[in-house]
């Protein structure tokens, strides 16, 4: 078993080589999330044309709808974009009466246009209508944010405002929050790095000092739906100056830190309730959990001023979420408790 592993790892490796060479050199220049991203606005106000009634009403067919969509630039114009639209997602496109998005932009139109041809965004909508789902939102969102602090190799996010109007419905109009999530191919070009689409992924081929903060990470947010062999909810990238891969989270909807109603954790997990933190990763050496420990006492602070700096939450929410956070802290400042949670596996 040890010598099949062994062969399997060096095949990975030399398919991980042929593959950084076969790599396509991207084109330099602006693109359409980077220009929206760069807002200096919290919330950026966009207005998105098309049938999406139709869209809501057949998304679990994930049909391309033509769209358009408009902003205003960083420069202060008008900003116009033909594209393709389709619902996405797994459970959330179950549960949720507002699926989330995939914008589809013609690769041509946007060199046309000056952008690089980064040509899909995906987007999250508010679940459904009103203020609760707003919230759930929002603290999805922070939890993006606090991930950017926690590690360089994140998804960068930006609150838009919607508003679709509906092109079959006399442009019957629907306003809806959401969030905008970095194309994972420009956070690759950002970072230097290629990603790594594999059916199968273990731990083994991951860097361990990120594996760890990545599992810590979703230990404090209280987050057990994702999984690192299928990749699910789970990006992973080869950066050049890493000889492992490096696992990017994504989609917490399903964390104790946003607490949406639908939220459950697996029957298979020891937990009741998604607002109880399990280890669902695999023990780490002392060593290794001990650095990453480290790294989030000195983000304490931070991770607070970020709750309290995201304008979206009531100061009442901000604080909810900071109290949700407090365990996890004094957790870690027990050093024996940390042992029995992240080295001992004792949950």
């Amino acid at each position: 078993m040890k010598n099949n592993l062994t062969l399997f790892a060096l095949c990975f490796f030399v398919v991980l080589s042929a593959n950084a060479v076969a790599q396509d050199t991207l084109l330099p220049g602006k693109t359409v999330f980077q220009e929206l991203y760069q807002r200096p606005e919290e919330v950026v106000e966009l207005t998105i044309e098309t049938p999406f009634r139709n869209i809501i009403q057949k998304k679990g067919l994930e049909e391309l709808k033509k769209a358009t969509l408009r902003y205003t630039g960083g420069d202060g114009q008008p900003v116009q974009h033909e594209l393709q639209i389709r619902a996405r997602g797994n459970r959330r496109k179950e549960v949720c009466y507002f699926p989330p998005l995939k914008m589809k932009f013609s690769k041509s139109l946007l060199t046309q246009a000056g952008y690089a041809p980064f040509h899909e965004i995906k987007l999250a909508n508010s679940c459904r209508p009103g203020e609760i789902n707003n919230l759930y939102l929002f603290k999805e969102y922070l939890g993006y944010r606090l991930y950017n602090l926690v590690s360089p190799y994140s998804f960068r996010v930006k609150l838009a405002k919607i508003t679709y109007l509906d092109v079959d419905r006399e442009r019957q109009s629907t306003e809806l929050y959401a969030i905008l999530i970095e194309p994972e191919a420009e956070l690759c070009a950002r970072l230097g790095a290629q990603v790594i689409e594999r059916k199968l992924t273990y731990g083994v081929f991951v860097e361990p000092d990120h594996l760890a903060q990545m599992e810590v990470f979703q230990y404090m947010i209280g987050n057990t739906d994702w999984n690192l062999s299928n990749r699910h909810n789970m990006a992973t990238i080869k950066a050049p100056e890493k000889s492992k891969l490096i696992a990017i989270p994504y989609d917490f909807d399903y964390s104790g830190l946003v607490g949406t109603d639908y939220a459950q954790p697996n029957e298979t997990l020891p937990i009741q309730d998604v607002g109880q933190r399990y280890h669902k990763g695999d023990a780490f050496d002392p060593e290794t959990i001990r650095q990453v420990v480290e790294n989030f006492l000195g983000l304490t602070a931070p991770f607070q001023q970020a709750c309290r700096d995201l304008n979206a939450l009531s100061p009442r929410a901000a604080k909810e979420t900071e109290a949700y956070l407090a365990p996890f802290f004094k957790m870690l400042n027990d050093s024996r408790r940390m042992q029995q949670v992240f080295v001992e596996k004792i949950n």
